[in-house]
């Protein structure tokens, strides 16, 4: 892989000719951010731009060709792409996972405050939009579910959408660029990843900030101060997911004390997640592996 990889970096042409594949591919658009990603960690930020407008200009002349809406690919521009090379560019200044996933936190909450002014209460579009084209989807798919149980439940399902899109969309980024340097630490610092992901650690404005956010969400119910505690949660959980690797390391333990949480992530995912949070938030104040590499 390492040579494949060497490869792909030798030329800009190269990585924007991949770049352009997997964006068009259905299920690879990730990858392709990723080795825009990894120009800028390898090459820099001029780099990875130039690559980005080959790339963009390509898929804009496909999408001609083919009759298709030049809006799709400014929406991969804009909600994927830049993004990501802005957040390449932070870890590529700053070498801090944590800087990155604390800007994923804020592009989450911003893309949650930015629909909250431009559409009020978005509850009412997701609820449509869940009703007419996620349902009739589901039925074409074959997949059951009760709908006398989940009609009644739409609403409050809906009003936790906006957070949950943002969240996952503003940490999928953050795997994005991870990934990115991951392959970036094959070519030149083997071991390197495990190490910047192990001390991965929020400082404390992203704590002071997402504990006044849990407070106003728990307090008044105000459905914006929800879905952005929804957006801090999925952020502390990934830190949760970073303590919980650098413990077991620190530890000298066996990597097989990963699997149980990441079997029960699969069967109770939302427990999970808070349980990854709540370790994520308050290890500013124990670092739990600091505590528990003392005892190796």
């Amino acid at each position: 892989m390492n040579a494949a990889l060497a490869w792909l970096m030798a030329s800009r042409w190269r990585a924007a000719g991949m770049v352009l594949v997997l964006a068009v591919l259905p299920l690879t658009g990730i990858v392709a951010a990723a080795i825009l990603a990894l120009v800028v960690l390898r090459h820099g930020v001029a780099a990875g731009l130039t690559v980005a407008a080959i790339a963009g200009a390509g898929m804009a002349a496909l999408h001609a060709a083919l009759g298709g809406s030049l809006l799709a690919v400014g929406g991969v521009v804009l909600i994927t792409w830049i993004p990501v090379l802005v957040m390449a560019t932070v870890l590529r200044v700053s070498s801090s996972q944590a800087r990155v996933l604390a800007l994923a936190g804020i592009f989450g909450c911003g893309a949650v405050v930015g629909i909250f002014a431009a559409a009020g209460d978005p509850a009412a579009v997701w609820e449509q939009i869940i009703r007419e084209q996620l349902l009739p989807l589901m039925d074409q798919a074959g997949i059951r579910y009760n709908r006398e149980e989940l009609l009644p439940a739409l609403p409050a399902m809906a009003a936790l959408m906006t957070g949950l899109a943002a969240a996952f969309w503003a940490v999928g980024h953050f795997v994005t660029v991870a990934l990115a340097r991951w392959a970036q630490a094959t070519l030149v610092n083997p071991g390197g990843f495990r190490a910047e992901f192990h001390a991965l650690r929020l400082g404390l404005p992203a704590v002071v900030v997402g504990g006044l956010v849990f407070i106003a969400s728990a307090l008044t119910d105000q459905p914006l101060a929800v879905n952005l505690a929804l957006v801090l949660v999925v952020v502390f959980a990934v830190q949760g997911v970073a303590v919980m690797h650098g413990v077991v390391a620190g530890a000298g333990l066996h990597w097989a004390w990963l699997v149980p949480p990441y079997v029960l992530a699969t069967v109770l995912p939302p427990h999970m997640l808070a349980m990854l949070a709540v370790m994520g938030f308050v290890d500013y104040w124990v670092d739990f592996r600091r505590r528990f590499a003392a005892k190796v």
